[in-house]
Protein backbone atom coordinates (compact mmCIF):
# COMPACT_ATOMS: atom_id res chain seq x y z
CA UNK A 1 0.00 0.00 0.00
CA UNK A 2 1.26 3.46 -0.81
CA UNK A 3 1.87 5.76 2.10
CA UNK A 4 -0.76 8.40 2.79
CA UNK A 5 0.77 11.85 3.05
CA UNK A 6 -0.73 15.05 4.39
CA UNK A 7 -2.43 17.08 1.64
CA UNK A 8 -3.88 20.03 3.49
CA UNK A 9 -4.33 21.50 6.95
CA UNK A 10 -2.47 23.80 9.29
CA UNK A 11 0.80 23.12 11.02
CA UNK A 12 -0.31 23.43 14.65
CA UNK A 13 0.11 19.74 15.39
CA UNK A 14 -2.30 17.23 16.87
CA UNK A 15 -4.21 18.37 19.93
CA UNK A 16 -2.62 16.46 22.85
CA UNK A 17 -4.71 13.72 24.40
CA UNK A 18 -7.58 13.64 21.91
CA UNK A 19 -6.49 10.58 19.95
CA UNK A 20 -5.22 7.10 20.76
CA UNK A 21 -2.56 5.20 18.82
CA UNK A 22 -3.37 2.97 15.85
CA UNK A 23 -2.14 0.01 17.87
CA UNK A 24 -4.67 0.81 20.60
CA UNK A 25 -7.39 1.13 17.97
CA UNK A 26 -6.70 -2.41 16.80
CA UNK A 27 -7.11 -3.64 20.37
CA UNK A 28 -10.29 -1.57 20.75
CA UNK A 29 -11.90 -3.17 17.72
CA UNK A 30 -10.71 -6.60 18.83
CA UNK A 31 -12.60 -6.17 22.12
CA UNK A 32 -15.78 -4.79 20.52
CA UNK A 33 -15.63 -7.48 17.86
CA UNK A 34 -15.78 -10.10 20.60
CA UNK A 35 -18.43 -8.36 22.70
CA UNK A 36 -20.68 -7.34 19.81
CA UNK A 37 -20.10 -10.31 17.46
CA UNK A 38 -18.97 -8.17 14.54
CA UNK A 39 -17.48 -11.15 12.71
CA UNK A 40 -13.89 -10.06 12.09
CA UNK A 41 -11.20 -12.74 12.21
CA UNK A 42 -7.72 -12.71 13.65
CA UNK A 43 -6.43 -12.57 10.08
CA UNK A 44 -8.31 -9.28 9.62
CA UNK A 45 -6.55 -7.81 12.65
CA UNK A 46 -3.14 -9.06 11.55
CA UNK A 47 -3.65 -7.53 8.13
CA UNK A 48 -4.54 -4.19 9.72
CA UNK A 49 -1.42 -4.35 11.88
CA UNK A 50 0.77 -5.29 8.92
CA UNK A 51 -0.33 -2.16 7.05
CA UNK A 52 0.87 0.26 9.72
CA UNK A 53 4.55 0.47 8.66
CA UNK A 54 3.45 1.62 5.18
CA UNK A 55 1.25 4.47 6.43
CA UNK A 56 2.52 7.98 7.10
CA UNK A 57 0.76 8.97 10.30
CA UNK A 58 -0.87 12.42 10.33
CA UNK A 59 0.70 15.18 12.39
CA UNK A 60 -1.56 18.14 11.64
CA UNK A 61 -4.39 19.68 13.61
CA UNK A 62 -7.41 17.32 13.87
CA UNK A 63 -6.04 14.99 11.18
CA UNK A 64 -5.89 11.44 12.48
CA UNK A 65 -5.55 7.82 11.41
CA UNK A 66 -8.72 5.84 12.14
CA UNK A 67 -9.37 2.09 12.00
CA UNK A 68 -12.86 1.82 10.52
CA UNK A 69 -14.87 -1.39 10.99
CA UNK A 70 -17.46 -1.63 8.22
CA UNK A 71 -19.91 -4.42 9.05
CA UNK A 72 -22.11 -6.38 6.66
CA UNK A 73 -24.61 -3.59 5.98
CA UNK A 74 -24.74 0.20 6.09
CA UNK A 75 -27.44 0.03 8.74
CA UNK A 76 -25.62 -2.36 11.05
CA UNK A 77 -22.39 -0.39 10.77
CA UNK A 78 -24.19 2.85 11.66
CA UNK A 79 -26.10 1.34 14.59
CA UNK A 80 -23.24 -0.62 16.10
CA UNK A 81 -20.75 2.25 15.96
CA UNK A 82 -23.29 4.64 17.47
CA UNK A 83 -24.09 2.21 20.32
CA UNK A 84 -20.41 1.77 21.20
CA UNK A 85 -19.71 5.50 20.95
CA UNK A 86 -22.72 6.42 23.08
CA UNK A 87 -21.72 3.96 25.80
CA UNK A 88 -18.47 5.85 26.42
CA UNK A 89 -20.19 9.01 27.65
CA UNK A 90 -22.06 9.83 30.83
CA UNK A 91 -24.99 11.02 28.73
CA UNK A 92 -26.03 10.45 25.16
CA UNK A 93 -29.04 11.21 23.03
CA UNK A 94 -30.30 10.62 19.53
CA UNK A 95 -33.11 12.30 17.66
CA UNK A 96 -36.20 10.17 17.99
CA UNK A 97 -36.93 10.38 14.27
CA UNK A 98 -33.45 9.20 13.21
CA UNK A 99 -33.92 5.75 11.69
CA UNK A 100 -31.30 3.71 9.87
CA UNK A 101 -33.33 1.45 7.59
CA UNK A 102 -32.86 1.74 3.83
CA UNK A 103 -35.90 4.01 3.48
CA UNK A 104 -34.25 6.62 5.69
CA UNK A 105 -30.45 6.23 5.61
CA UNK A 106 -28.10 5.54 2.73
CA UNK A 107 -24.61 6.34 1.52
CA UNK A 108 -24.26 9.28 -0.81
CA UNK A 109 -24.42 8.39 -4.50
CA UNK A 110 -20.95 7.38 -5.64
CA UNK A 111 -19.90 5.84 -2.30
CA UNK A 112 -19.85 2.04 -2.05
CA UNK A 113 -20.28 0.01 1.11
CA UNK A 114 -17.39 -2.46 1.43
CA UNK A 115 -17.41 -4.57 4.61
CA UNK A 116 -14.05 -5.05 6.31
CA UNK A 117 -11.41 -3.32 8.42
CA UNK A 118 -9.69 -0.37 6.80
CA UNK A 119 -7.45 2.51 7.78
CA UNK A 120 -8.53 6.00 6.83
CA UNK A 121 -6.80 9.31 7.36
CA UNK A 122 -9.62 11.63 8.39
CA UNK A 123 -9.42 15.39 8.64
CA UNK A 124 -11.97 16.02 11.38
CA UNK A 125 -11.75 19.81 11.07
CA UNK A 126 -12.08 20.02 7.29
CA UNK A 127 -14.34 22.49 5.49
CA UNK A 128 -15.34 24.66 8.44
CA UNK A 129 -18.44 26.69 7.68
CA UNK A 130 -19.24 24.75 4.51
CA UNK A 131 -22.53 22.99 3.87
CA UNK A 132 -22.31 19.19 3.51
CA UNK A 133 -23.79 19.34 0.00
CA UNK A 134 -20.92 21.59 -1.15
CA UNK A 135 -18.15 19.06 -0.40
CA UNK A 136 -17.33 16.55 -3.18
CA UNK A 137 -18.66 13.04 -2.68
CA UNK A 138 -15.26 11.50 -3.37
CA UNK A 139 -13.86 13.09 -0.21
CA UNK A 140 -16.58 13.05 2.45
CA UNK A 141 -16.32 10.71 5.45
CA UNK A 142 -19.18 8.62 6.81
CA UNK A 143 -18.62 5.49 8.97
CA UNK A 144 -15.11 6.77 9.67
CA UNK A 145 -16.50 9.70 11.65
CA UNK A 146 -18.54 7.32 13.81
CA UNK A 147 -15.46 5.14 14.21
CA UNK A 148 -13.51 8.22 15.34
CA UNK A 149 -16.22 8.87 17.94
CA UNK A 150 -15.79 5.30 19.14
CA UNK A 151 -11.99 5.45 19.40
CA UNK A 152 -11.67 9.06 20.58
CA UNK A 153 -14.29 9.99 23.22
CA UNK A 154 -12.04 12.84 24.39
CA UNK A 155 -12.34 14.39 20.93
CA UNK A 156 -16.12 14.40 21.28
CA UNK A 157 -15.89 15.89 24.77
CA UNK A 158 -13.53 18.64 23.57
CA UNK A 159 -15.89 19.89 20.85
CA UNK A 160 -16.54 23.61 21.23
CA UNK A 161 -17.75 24.70 17.81
CA UNK A 162 -14.51 26.60 17.34
CA UNK A 163 -11.02 25.09 17.38
CA UNK A 164 -12.68 21.68 17.63
CA UNK A 165 -15.86 21.93 15.55
CA UNK A 166 -18.96 19.78 15.61
CA UNK A 167 -19.09 17.41 12.63
CA UNK A 168 -21.35 16.39 9.77
CA UNK A 169 -21.35 12.75 8.59
CA UNK A 170 -21.68 13.96 5.02
CA UNK A 171 -21.07 10.59 3.37
CA UNK A 172 -24.56 9.65 4.54
CA UNK A 173 -27.88 10.96 3.28
CA UNK A 174 -31.03 10.94 5.38
CA UNK A 175 -34.65 11.18 4.27
CA UNK A 176 -37.51 12.30 6.49
CA UNK A 177 -40.87 14.02 6.33
CA UNK A 178 -39.43 17.41 7.30
CA UNK A 179 -37.30 18.12 4.22
CA UNK A 180 -37.16 17.04 0.60
CA UNK A 181 -36.18 13.37 0.18
CA UNK A 182 -32.52 12.68 0.88
CA UNK A 183 -31.70 16.30 1.70
CA UNK A 184 -30.70 15.70 5.34
CA UNK A 185 -27.36 14.63 6.83
CA UNK A 186 -26.54 13.12 10.24
CA UNK A 187 -24.28 15.08 12.58
CA UNK A 188 -22.42 14.56 15.86
CA UNK A 189 -22.22 17.10 18.63
CA UNK A 190 -20.35 16.66 21.90
CA UNK A 191 -19.73 18.39 25.20
CA UNK A 192 -17.34 17.77 28.03
CA UNK A 193 -19.20 18.64 31.24
CA UNK A 194 -20.79 16.23 31.80
CA UNK A 195 -19.42 14.10 28.94
CA UNK A 196 -22.25 13.97 26.40
CA UNK A 197 -22.68 13.03 22.75
CA UNK A 198 -25.65 13.81 20.50
CA UNK A 199 -26.65 12.29 17.15
CA UNK A 200 -29.20 14.09 14.98
CA UNK A 201 -29.77 15.31 11.41
CA UNK A 202 -29.74 18.67 9.66
CA UNK A 203 -30.26 20.08 6.19
CA UNK A 204 -27.51 19.31 3.68
CA UNK A 205 -27.30 22.99 2.71
CA UNK A 206 -26.90 24.21 6.31
CA UNK A 207 -23.71 26.23 6.84
CA UNK A 208 -23.87 25.60 10.60
CA UNK A 209 -22.96 29.17 11.58
CA UNK A 210 -19.29 28.32 11.15
CA UNK A 211 -19.39 25.89 14.11
CA UNK A 212 -19.37 22.73 12.01
CA UNK A 213 -16.84 20.85 9.92
CA UNK A 214 -17.40 18.43 7.04
CA UNK A 215 -14.72 15.76 7.61
CA UNK A 216 -12.96 14.27 4.60
CA UNK A 217 -11.02 11.04 4.29
CA UNK A 218 -8.20 9.35 2.44
CA UNK A 219 -8.23 5.58 2.45
CA UNK A 220 -4.94 3.85 3.14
Amino acid sequence: MAAITEIEGNQTGLVPGLFVSPEQQIENVRVWNRLRSWGFTEANFEQARAQLPTITRPTRHLNTLVLVPDLDTVRRTFEELWLVAAAQHVSHSRSGWLKSDAKHLRLRSGISHRPGLRWEVIKLGANPGKAPADVPTTMVAHAGVLAAAVHFPKWIQAMDGGDIPFVWLAGYQYSDAIRKPWRSVPYLLGTGSPPEVFLATGADDDLGNGCWAVPVRWEC
